[in-house]
């Protein structure tokens, strides 16, 4: 199932439903409550084997025929356009941007990834939800991260994030 055409995840024990950006049951016995966060890392699986060469990845074999080495939606972040429609849009970015959202005490930070590394060598420090976050970019990983992980963060499109978090407040440069 999709809401603002990202993943809405389904627990058969309650019965409950979870949009995956807000982590936060929208219906069933635990309706209202959060799920346990834990960080989300995109990049490349060399980068990541070049980093981390003692991790260990699942089978592929499944039993079911799924092609586990190949994007299932190719192209998708090439194109402004979105398959699934969503409740809120916004032009401050392109539909696609990548975004490095924070999240803390029901408040939310939006940095535009694109430039972050040559704007902010150094990092950059933010404050959310009440707390200080210093945000860094992780040559080895190619991509952004936090110093809290403790706090919600993730790598998302614009549009994803802003459909969840309107409110959010954006960092461009």
């Amino acid at each position: 199932e999709l809401y603002n055409s990202n993943l809405v995840i389904y627990d058969r024990d309650t019965d409950g439903r979870i949009p995956q950006i807000r982590g936060q049951f929208i219906e069933g016995g635990k309706k209202g409550e959060f799920i346990e966060h834990f960080p989300v890392y995109v990049t490349t699986w060399g980068d990541w084997k070049n980093k981390y060469p003692e991790t260990k990845v699942l089978s592929e074999n499944t039993g079911y025929e799924k092609p586990y080495d190949r994007n299932p939606y190719p192209g998708y972040d090439k194109i402004y356009r979105l398959w699934f429609p969503v409740v809120l849009e916004s032009d401050l970015l392109k539909t696609k941007d990548f975004v490095y959202g924070i999240e803390n005490n029901n408040e939310f930070i939006a940095i535009k990834e694109e430039n972050f590394q040559n704007n902010y060598p150094e990092g950059l420090e933010v404050e959310v939800g009440g707390e200080k976050v210093f945000v860094s970019y992780n040559k080895e990983l190619n991509l952004l991260e936090t110093d809290n992980k403790k706090i919600k963060s993730f790598q998302v499109f614009w549009f994803a994030w802003y459909a969840y978090h309107p409110d959010t407040e954006l960092i461009e440069e």
